[in-house]
Order: C-alpha cells, then sequence, then structure tokens
C-alpha cells in the first residue's frame, strides 16, 4: 500500500514539474495534494496493523518488505512493530551426557552429575556439558576415552578447548591441558581427549587418562562446532 502511495505521489510531482515549473507556474496545489495522500497512506498502514494483523502473526513477504530467503516478518503487539526472522531457527534442548572407551568392554561407570546443554543454529551446534563420575573397576576396556555428544558433527575432525578436568591422571612425558578432539567413527559423535607431547604429535587419552576404579572425575566443557 505504502510503495503504491509513494508511486502516485512520484508521478503527480513529474507531471507538475514538467508542465508547470518550466513556465514558472505554482506548483503548491500538487504538493498540498501528496502530501495528504502520504497522510492517508500512512493512517492506512495504522488501520491495517490495528485492525487485521493479530500479535505474532508472520505476514506475507510480498507486503512492500524484502525478505531473505526463508525469512518472515512478525508483528509484535507489544511493540507495534514488525520484525524479521532470518529463517535459521535456533533449538535449545538438553542431553545427558555419558563417557565411555571406544571399546567399551565392561566399563560401567557410576555418575554422579551429568548436565548437558545444547543451542543448534542452523550449521552449527553449541554445546555445555557438566559430568561426575567413578570410574569403578573395569578390565577390558580399551582405547580413546570418549564423552558423546547430541548432534552429528560435520568434519574430518576438530580440536576444542576445555573448562574443568578434574581428577584424572596425566601421561609422563606429555605437557599442558589436556584439550578436546570433536570426531565420529560411523556412529555417535564424540569428544575425545588428547595432550602434547615435546616434539611430537599429541596422544589420545584411554585408560592412562581415566584409570579403573578412578573416584569423582569430573569433565566440564562448552564449545561449537558444525553440525551434519
Amino acid at each position: 500500500m505504502c510503495g503504491y502511495a509513494e508511486g502516485e505521489i512520484q508521478n503527480d510531482l513529474i507531471e507538475e514539474r514538467t508542465a508547470r515549473i518550466t513556465a514558472d507556474g505554482a506548483f503548491t496545489l500538487t504538493l498540498d495534494a501528496a502530501i495528504t495522500r502520504i497522510g492517508d497512506a500512512e493512517a492506512a498502514i495504522i488501520t491495517e496493523r490495528e485492525t487485521r494483523i493479530a500479535d505474532g502473526v508472520v505476514f506475507a513477504a510480498n507486503a512492500g518488505y524484502a525478505l531473505p530467503a526463508g525469512g518472515r516478518a512478525v508483528f509484535s503487539a507489544a511493540t507495534g512493530a514488525k520484525f524479521y526472522t532470518s529463517g535459521v531457527t535456533v533449538e535449545r534442548k538438553t542431553w545427558t551426557p555419558t563417557v565411555t572407551f571406544a571399546t567399551p568392554g565392561d566399563f560401567a561407570p557410576t555418575y554422579a552429575l551429568q548436565e548437558g546443554e545444547y543451542w543448534h543454529s542452523g550449521d552449527y551446534v553449541h554445546v555445555r556439558f557438566r559430568v561426575t563420575f567413578t570410574a569403578n573397576a573395569y578390565t577390558t576396556a580399551a582405547g580413546a576415552f570418549r564423552l558423546i555428544l547430541p548432534v552429528s558433527y560435520a568434519g574430518a575432525g576438530m580440536g576444542v578447548p576445555l573448562s574443568r578436568v578434574f581428577n584424572v591422571d596425566i601421561p609422563a612425558g606429555t605437557f599442558g591441558e589436556p584439550k578436546g578432539y570433536v570426531a565420529s567413527a560411523g556412529g555417535p559423535t564424540f569428544l575425545e581427549f588428547l595432550i602434547n607431547r615435546p616434539a611430537n604429535a599429541p596422544i589420545f587419552l584411554g585408560s592412562n587418562f581415566v584409570p579403573p576404579s578412578r573416584a569423582s572425575v569430573s569433565i566440564e566443557g562448552q564449545f561449537f562446532y558444525r553440525a551434519a
């Protein structure tokens, strides 16, 4: 509606300029009419908003607004304004983080805390977790120690920082703090743990990180990764 009114106003001014400005004529009359029509258009828009658009209703992209692909515009009764979304949905969900080994064997931890939440926005996932457990005795678990993540990962592997690692063993000949490594091996996406070595490639941590019967192991972290 507003775009139509503006077009009519522009036509009026162009015609007036062509027909009367060259003859030194006044164009007050048509300009006054143009101003009136602007006011009429604004009043019509306000009436439309108040009488036809309910709070939270999505209105069409062809109502004079250019929206991005997949985007939408929504009317808010609280502010009287139209606002836009990009078409990307942001979800906040919770999940229960668990730990295991690449070969789980008889590993059966007892959990004191399992807290996990994540936000899935378009192609990316932001996860936050805290987990505390007792490893209990095990004899057949082997391979890399893992924490299972909630959303599948799109990539070949990505290192991420950890917020806190408590009551684990740090192997001899390594240095620094353990780091996380997001990966997937044809099944669930998981977080593995690695640590640096002088003049050598980092090593992945397993039973040398969480030995049998170790109590009150605590791991915390939050990071982004790309979803599959």
